[in-house]
């Protein structure tokens, strides 16, 4: 970077603050990354469990420099624009540089911290390189992203990994095999940066349209452009029984009851949730049936672990689709209501109430039946764990956050939700196995009081929105 062409850089640096309402939620998500690192080290330590509680804080601030990268990354790739490209004097450059630069001062964070807490931090330097990589490809071929379980998955089943480090690691030394992992590294992210910012003409033109259409795929699932013919059949199978009961409830005109789902947009209909969670659960077995007897224990019960968590997830995202739904459907909700088929004024929050929590509920019971199966395999015995009935009940006093007045609330970043939901369920798993891997707890009194406390929110919650005046269309009072 010459001196001359630092302000072009700086500026693309304070777009991130600039971003107002970004920024904010970057703040806050950061916050809450150390609180919950400074928790589980609190929490770790008492059990006497330093080194996880050293390995949990590198990873929480590794997590909260990445978090920043990717924030840089995602803007980065919005304005290097198919016309840009070309057009703008440097701009694709300055972008390239700026992201190489982050993603290598996020890896030495990692490094770094690897190596003031434990001594080592060659290997840790080169798994954060990785992560970058990974992020570098998967953002432009999203189907890579299935790519570190079929590589992993086949190496459990052999010890020729830990054979082939141990020789590395003896043979060369820690500082030889990072240097040498490292120069790789850069190869390959030289690489992926050159594909993730592309210089214009039609394979730009057709990538970039899918980008922005699937940027909001977490909040608007039928906006997702399909990779493959199977991931068409699978969009259009998630999404058909929303589709047959739309088209039914337009022509045959569905009651109040029934149509006030529809007001909130596609992500709020249970359906969808369902089937993904029936599809995820049928392959979360069958991969786990495979890797039965072939996998080490340890490695077989975090499997277990890692597919209730993406089932469980289902009943996470309902509640974030529900609420921007809430918000983004406001044309929708207007024209709604000016029809003939509209509720009453005074039942509108009755009804939206009731479908907001038959809809959640739908999903989170479908949720709690599919870790149940696998519990199931993974124990080898019927029934439902404590442990996991625990993290399932965590997920009920988030519903919570649907039953609130719409009619003075503003746009909330959707991935800003996703962000802070998932680092909550990581929170409530990490601290849930390690206090019953010490300690022998009654989890399903303690699930029992989790639920009835939850609901119990929950009908205060649903009481005072039925005494507020008609929340939807949303936002019409929002400053």
């Amino acid at each position: 970077m010459s001196a001359t062409g630092w302000p072009a850089y700086r500026q693309l640096l304070l777009q991130l603050v600039r971003d107002q309402a970004a920024y904010r939620t970057l703040k806050r998500v950061s916050i809450i990354l150390l609180a919950g690192a400074l928790l589980i080290v609190a929490v770790a330590l008492c059990f006497g469990k330093p080194l996880a509680g050293k390995g949990l804080l590198a990873l929480f601030l590794w997590a909260n420099g990445q978090m920043w990268c990717s924030a840089f990354l995602k803007g980065a790739i919005a304005q290097n624009r198919p016309e840009y490209a070309s057009l703008v004097p440097q701009l694709r450059v300055r972008l390239i540089r700026l992201t190489a630069a982050l993603c290598i001062a996020s890896s030495l964070l990692l490094g770094l911290s690897a190596a003031l807490l434990f001594g080592h931090g060659g290997y840790a330097l080169l798994v954060g390189g990785m992560m970058n990589v990974y992020i570098l490809f998967t953002t432009r071929h999203g189907w890579l992203a299935f790519s570190p379980a079929a590589i992993f998955l086949p190496l459990t089943q052999t010890d020729s990994p830990d054979k082939i480090a141990l020789a590395l690691h003896h043979g060369l030394g820690e500082p030889a095999v990072a240097a040498l992992g490292s120069l790789l590294l850069l190869a390959l992210g030289a690489w992926g940066l050159r594909t993730v910012f592309p210089q214009g003409g039609d394979a730009h033109w057709a990538w970039f349209k899918r980008h922005l259409r699937n940027k909001d795929a977490v909040r608007s699932p039928s906006q997702l452009v399909p990779l493959t013919r199977l991931g068409a059949w699978w969009q259009a199978m998630r999404s058909s029984r929303y589709q047959a009961e739309l088209r039914a409830d337009s022509r045959n005109g569905g009651t109040p009851q029934r149509m006030m789902i529809y007001a909130l947009g596609p992500g709020a209909h249970p359906a969808g949730y369902v089937t993904s969670v029936a599809g995820n659960t049928l392959i979360a077995l069958a991969v786990l049936a495979l890797a039965d007897g072939h996998v080490k224990p340890g490695v077989f019960a975090l499997m277990g672990i890692i597919a209730q968590w993406s089932i469980l997830m289902a009943a996470l995202m309902y509640i974030t689709s529900v609420v921007d739904g809430a918000q983004r459907y406001r044309t929708e909700q207007e024209i709604f209501f000016l029809s003939a088929g509209a509720p009453a004024q005074a039942s509108i929050n009755r009804l939206l109430g009731g479908a907001m929590l038959r809809g959640f509920f739908t999903v989170w019971l479908a949720t709690l039946a599919s870790v149940a199966g696998i519990d199931w395999l993974v124990h080898g015995a019927a029934g439902l764990r404590g442990v996991t009935f625990m993290l399932a009940t965590l997920i009920l006093p988030l519903a919570c956050m649907m039953l609130r007045n719409y009619l003075v609330m503003a746009t909330v970043s959707s991935p800003s939700w996703s962000t802070l939901l998932v680092l909550y369920a990581i929170v409530c798993n990490v601290l849930l196995s390690v206090v019953s891997a010490r300690f022998e707890v009654p989890w399903f009194w303690l699930g029992g009081a989790v639920a009835v406390l939850s609901l119990l929110e929950l009908y205060r919650r649903w009481r005072k929105l039925l005494a507020l005046p008609p929340v939807l269309p949303a936002g019409r009072l929002a400053v």
